[in-house]
């Protein structure tokens, strides 16, 4: 038998030591308390309390980090995945972490989870929705399912627009990275072909440069109504932020991305497959926005067939290539003049046959053709008077005869065509500089263009007795929004005002709808004026020429530049009403107004939080979310500016609910699939309470309504169900310090000491004077109820809280 000293040992490897350390550790109580321990952290994940369920999170997080087999029990990733919907942020933030990091690992990555986690891409929660961001990115190159790839790729795409500067620059950076980084792969083999074309390509790099195409083509099919401002935004801000080496690098791989698009969708067409083909136009337009030179002549022809189409499911293509028309043809160097006034012949005829919805893009993009490249204004003066003559020949037949003698829709589509070229085409301006070209307009009017069209436009817009009435005052209206972005004084005139006024006091909710809509385009299109304004005006101070006028402010530009402001001071109150209306669509519609009116500041912040603190309690989730957005924006520029009138935002909010549930408001709502219940104050919750003041303010208005005078409170103004919807918001608010729940126990206290013992002293006194009267005391009845609701509030927050009265 071998025999060791007492300090010689024999070999040993690593896996021998592993098996001694654990055979030591086995022999150890905390060892041995393993399955009991993770069992009491498995149960803090269904603690009422945000912060036992954060550290719960955490807790798996770190065990996760040495023993990430733990993950894959189900009786632990599932309670884990079910936190991703947690009202705290601070807990949905810890749970995408363990779950980005369990995902890290999976040779494969899990459909079913991948769906539950990418969602959190719109998290309200920053760091939330920046983790996110990076995991997919990291999930996109893992995946080897082109399905997979396109989702991630649309959802980084989107996050371009984010309202936090810091998520939606790390959201272009990731967008850059799956959507042109793979292209290197392909001018890295030993045949240098990256100068050659996409046609002269070899099938290879053709076939390859069409996957990485139908990644983007297939993203973009995702979003929302073909929407690629996002993706131009990608493609500008790449182009911008490159030096000249990597400039001419991406150039060529976007000139590849165009060719194997218009090759793609002359493949589609012949297949007649129209959606595939849509998608495919649509992505090129975002290419050629921005790099318009990129543009082919050939392929500029290959797209006119389809402004002379006459099948109505195909009028959405024409609007496409209108698009790139309108946006890639001014911006050409060089253009053929025969090409030029073939597309003008096209878009003259469709402006007589395209639907309603198509002539905005077909007018606009003709007048900007002709201002800008071929100068054919007698073109845009014809359809003008032919526009104008009509209309007052039917205009002449309504007034004789109360009727019309042509179909409606044909009435509103003469003015919607006359208030855009009113909007387009500067006409009395080209009277000044081109009048041999435009005289024609002296047939149409002695006086100016615009005063002719506002007059007759705005006779369209009264009341009169004749068939579908309602559609062509709705279309004339349209048409003065037109016309007010051109002539932007005009909507402050004495008339435009009564109409206005008239419309809002008797006018149906269709017609209130296009008015919000009219202020809406009217507002935006003012900002960018304005802004053009401002660029010319700043550069114009390092030239010699000054103008002295424009010094003085004696020009039409400066009385142009309160439009917006007091336009927004007289009707803000009744956007705000409409905000508030019965009708989905005009509340829409009046959230976008004030949405524009908070991000220019046209009126005090304070005015618009009702209608936003409303909006954020909506059951819609998108106008929710744009509510908070729109209130956190607020937030960063105003600061405790915003939180002087919370029991106006709290009754707006109250209001708001009783529109969709009446007396049956409550104050929270279920998320998910989740039991929990999420306090409709929640969100705004969230924003205030990053500083003490709002915060503590917030709170202590909570439970203002619940004291109240005996002596000068009436039996109105004791509202049960307005109090049961606060104490609703109280007891379900995500409140994660002890100072938040203390003070609400301190203002409850306060309000039983007072008003709860004078409606004791009232009661008795009651009793000992009515009594054998059978007559109800409804004020009293009232107050008891408050004093009871304001009681659970109490022990609900001690039961949740683990608060005794020692």
């Amino acid at each position: 038998m071998e025999t060791f000293s007492s300090f010689d040992f024999p070999e040993l490897n690593w896996t021998d030591f592993t098996l001694l350390s654990e055979l030591l550790a086995s022999r150890n109580a905390l060892y041995k308390s393993f399955n009991t321990f993770l069992g009491e952290i498995m149960e803090c994940f269904h603690s009422e309390v945000a912060t036992y369920r954060n550290k719960a999170v955490k807790a798996i997080r770190h065990i996760a980090a040495d023993v990430p087999e733990i993950l894959d029990e189900s009786r632990i990733r599932v309670p884990v995945i079910q936190r991703i919907h947690d009202g705290s942020p601070s807990v949905r933030d810890s749970t995408v972490e363990v779950l980005a990091k369990y995902l890290g690992r999976q040779t494969d990555v899990p459909r079913k989870l991948y769906n539950i986690v990418s969602t959190r891409i719109m998290d309200t929660a920053i760091n939330v929705r920046k983790r996110v961001v990076k995991l997919l990115r990291d999930l996109y190159y893992k995946c080897s399912d082109e399905e997979l790839k396109i989702d991630i790729a649309s959802k980084l795409i989107l996050r371009i627009s984010d309202s936090e500067v810091s998520i939606s620059d790390l959201a272009l950076k990731m967008s850059q990275e799956v959507l042109f980084a793979p292209f290197h792969g392909i001018d890295q083999d030993e045949n240098d072909y990256f100068g050659a074309s996409y046609d002269n390509a070899p099938k290879a790099r053709k076939e390859r440069i069409r996957q990485l195409t139908n990644i983007i083509t297939g993203a973009v099919a995702r979003m929302e109504g073909g929407n690629t401002t996002a993706l131009s935004q990608i493609v500008q801000k790449t182009i911008d932020t490159s030096n000249e080496k990597s400039k001419l690098w991406f150039e060529k791989i976007f000139q590849w991305i165009i060719d194997c698009l218009f090759n793609t969708m002359m493949a589609h067409d012949e297949a007649e497959e129209i959606e595939q083909f849509k998608n495919c136009l649509v992505t090129v337009h975002a290419f050629i926005k921005v790099c318009p030179d990129l543009l082919r002549e050939t392929q500029m022809t290959s797209l006119q067939p389809y402004l002379s189409i006459s099948q109505q499911e195909d009028w959405p293509l024409a609007r496409y290539v209108l698009n790139i028309y309108q946006d890639v043809l001014p911006r050409i160097k060089h253009h053929d003049p025969d090409l030029i006034a073939i597309i003008e012949r096209l878009l003259v005829q469709l402006v007589g046959s395209s639907p309603l919805e198509v002539t905005p893009s077909t007018v606009s993009c003709l007048c900007v053709i002709v201002d800008r490249i071929s100068h054919r204004y007698n073109i845009l003066v014809t359809i003008l008077g032919s526009c104008i003559v009509k209309l007052r020949a039917i205009q002449k037949g309504i007034q004789e005869t109360k009727a019309l003698d042509r179909p409606a829709t044909t009435v509103a589509k003469l003015l919607i065509i006359c208030g855009l070229l009113c909007q387009h085409f500067d006409f009395d301006g080209k009277r000044k500089e081109a009048y041999e070209k435009v005289k024609a307009l002296d047939k149409i009017a002695e006086g100016k263009i615009e005063s002719t069209a506002f007059e007759l436009l705005f006779w369209y817009c009264g009341k009169f007795s004749y068939a579908d009435n309602t559609l062509i005052r709705m279309a004339a209206l349209q048409s003065l929004g037109y016309f007010f972005m051109r002539y932007p004084t005009w909507i402050t005139t004495e008339s435009s005002l009564e109409l206005m006024d008239e419309t809002f006091k008797e006018g149906p909710v269709v017609m209130q709808t296009r008015l919000m809509k009219v202020y809406h385009e009217f507002l935006s299109s003012e900002e960018y004026r304005l802004a053009r304004n401002e660029e010319v005006a700043g550069a114009s101070l390092y030239t010699k020429e000054i103008d002295v006028d424009i010094l003085l402010g004696n020009t039409a530009d400066f009385a142009e530049l309160g439009v917006n402001g007091s336009l927004m001071q007289r009707y803000l109150s009744k956007i705000l009403e409409c905000s508030i209306s019965n009708s989905s669509d005009l509340r829409y519609a009046a959230y976008e107004v004030i949405s524009v009116v908070m991000h220019q500041g046209l009126a005090h912040p304070v005015l618009c939080m009702p209608a936003i603190f409303a909006a954020e309690t909506s059951p819609d989730n998108a106008l929710r979310h744009k509510a908070y957005y729109l209130h956190r924006f607020a937030h960063d520029k105003y600061g405790t500016l915003l939180y002087t009138h919370f029991p106006q935002y709290f009754d707006k909010a109250f209001q708001y609910q009783k529109l969709h549930f009446e007396n049956g408001v409550q104050g929270y709502r279920t998320s998910g699939g989740d039991t929990k219940f999420d306090a409709l104050f929640g969100l705004a919750f969230s924003i205030i309470k990053q500083k003490k003041k709002p915060k503590m303010d917030f709170l202590g208005a909570l439970l203002k309504p619940f004291k109240f005078d005996l002596k000068e409170t009436t039996v109105d103004e004791v509202d049960v169900y307005y109090l049961r919807f606060l104490a609703d918001n109280i007891i379900t608010l995500d409140l994660t310090q002890s100072d938040e729940v203390m003070l609400l126990l301190y203002h409850i206290s306060r309000i039983q000491a007072t008003s709860c013992a004078d409606l004791i002293s009232y009661i008795q006194f009651i009793k000992k004077n009515r009594s054998g009267s059978d007559m109800i005391d409804h004020f009293a009845a009232k107050s008891a109820i408050a004093m009871y609701i304001l009681l659970r509030i109490k022990t609900s927050l001690k039961d949740l809280y683990g608060i005794s009265d020692r």
